[in-house]
């Protein structure tokens, strides 16, 4: 579908918020908390597809979607062309909303934890989760004021159960005590970068947390400390396709024009599920059964890679 950038603001020196609407006036499919959309781009012979969560739960429904960009560093096109290329009155194309991050309905507590950009998705939960009057807190850690978004927002509300830590002033968010401290029924939502979901998850799950009341989103398939280049023998169309170290198979794939359905990008949906004739595949993704990746017969491309060399039926 088309929208229309009709606001854009600077809410940190490395983010900006969109407002996208229909382009002549109606309205949008709605949505729910944890929601995110896909932002197709083209630039010159670049085609980009980047998902962004919708920031705006319980407000502007119908109306608008609401995301925030951080510029990445370095950007592998997408979030640069959105800060550089993108103006009001621009026009993008995006998929309708899909949700793999929804809302617990039955819940004592909501205790929220976001780690940099990864505060968008948990703006949404808290925004519902208050127009609903549901128990909600929320835990936000950043490495500074200057970079991280929305800092002056929460601030202005002085609600009581947001608490902000920044990194640059020492703060430290001590996540397994948080965790320690919660009543019992108490839904965890995290989003941000690895460690801090994973220490969330730990501590939860340490403490016997049911798997149902642990609720994790991971926004993509982020380099690991010695990855290695390999190669993707594409079966069907022929086409051999090289993946750097710091690159995603499905972003590669895409490159090379090769089109393969997808949903988060992040290995939590199974959308971008493809067969595997041949090669040792590396499994970062939460859908696969462990006898699923001992097969060693499909892989999720959005965040799996490759050892050397694999043959895919595509």
């Amino acid at each position: 579908m088309t929208v229309k950038v009709v606001g854009l603001w600077n809410v940190s020196s490395t983010v900006k918020l969109f407002a996208l609407t229909h382009p002549t006036g109606g309205l949008v499919p709605r949505f729910t908390p944890g929601s995110h959309i896909v932002v197709h781009m083209r630039d010159g012979g670049k085609v980009y597809r980047n998902s962004y969560s919708l920031i705006n739960g319980g407000y502007a429904e119908g109306l608008a979607y609401f995301i925030a960009v951080q510029l990445a560093s370095p950007s592998k096109g997408g979030s640069k062309f959105l800060h550089e290329k993108v103006e009001r009155g621009s026009e993008l194309t995006i998929s309708v909303p899909a949700n793999y991050f929804p809302t617990a309905e039955h819940a004592i507590k909501h205790l929220l934890i976001a780690g940099g950009i990864g505060i968008t998705p948990l703006l949404a939960h808290r925004s519902h989760l208050r127009l609903a009057e549901e128990r909600v807190e929320l835990h936000y850690a950043f490495r500074s004021a200057e970079t991280a978004a929305f800092i002056p927002f929460l601030q202005f509300q002085t609600d009581p159960n947001v608490h902000l830590y920044d990194e640059s002033l020492g703060q430290k968010l001590d996540i397994p005590a948080l965790i320690r401290r919660q009543p019992e029924g108490t839904h965890v939502y995290t989003c941000g970068p690895s460690g801090l979901m994973d220490a969330a998850v730990n501590a939860a799950e340490a403490l016997g947390w049911p798997p149902e009341s642990i609720h994790v989103e991971r926004f993509g398939a982020g380099p690991k400390k010695g990855d290695e280049p390999f190669e993707a023998v594409c079966q069907r169309s022929g086409k051999k396709v090289d993946v750097g170290p710091s690159d995603s198979l499905l972003d590669c794939l895409e490159q090379a024009g090769i089109e393969v359905p997808f949903g988060c990008r992040a290995g939590s949906c199974g959308t971008c599920e493809v067969e595997v004739l041949a090669g040792e595949i590396i499994h970062r993704d939460s859908v696969l059964s462990a006898a699923e990746r001992a097969e060693g017969k499909k892989m999720l491309v959005c965040i799996s890679r490759g050892k050397g060399s694999l043959t895919l039926e595509l």
